[in-house]
């Protein structure tokens, strides 16, 4: 029927304590399995930041609808690329790169992103080192010899897997 082809579920988006993102994919929209894209919708309080994370199966290309956000990848070779972005402006993130979002603002932003995966997947960066289990020597060996304490902290701010 026409229904299955119409989400609301962008619409319906909180508004943020600090931040909120709500990803439309063939997961939650079943009209999206085998289009090859999702969609989504984040919403940034003042100062918000949503935490450095990639998608491994997608490139995401972000509009601003409101307000101003900076939108940052660091690509293959270790070099960053930041913006900061005014409402109408679009950036993509190309697929697999470590990103993040910031709100510098003085007001609300709202960003609706496309991937190109009906699937894109997400992976945030501290989750994934901190509460994965990993063992603390293969951290503090990965990121440049930190001491055993300063693993155990950092660990303690990330809920680990079970």
């Amino acid at each position: 029927s026409p229904s299955d082809f119409v989400s609301r579920v962008l619409g319906n988006a909180p508004p943020p304590q600090t931040w909120n993102a709500t990803l439309l994919s063939s997961a939650n929209f079943p009209a999206l399995n085998t289009m090859g894209l999702s969609f989504g919708r984040a919403d940034l309080g003042v100062g918000a930041v949503i935490p450095l994370h990639y998608h491994p199966r997608a490139s995401e290309l972000s509009f601003i609808m409101e307000g101003v956000v900076e939108l940052g990848f660091v690509d293959s070779s270790n070099v960053l690329f930041a913006q900061t972005l005014q409402q109408g402006d679009v950036m993509i993130v190309p697929k697999g790169m470590l990103h993040y979002l910031y709100n510098p603002g003085t007001s609300r932003a709202t960003v609706l992103a496309s991937f190109g995966s009906q699937s894109p997947g997400i992976f945030p960066a501290g989750l994934g080192v901190f509460g994965s289990g990993i063992r603390d020597e293969v951290i503090a060996a990965s990121l440049g010899g930190l001491d055993h304490a300063t693993v155990e902290a950092l660990k303690a701010k990330f809920k680990p897997r079970s």
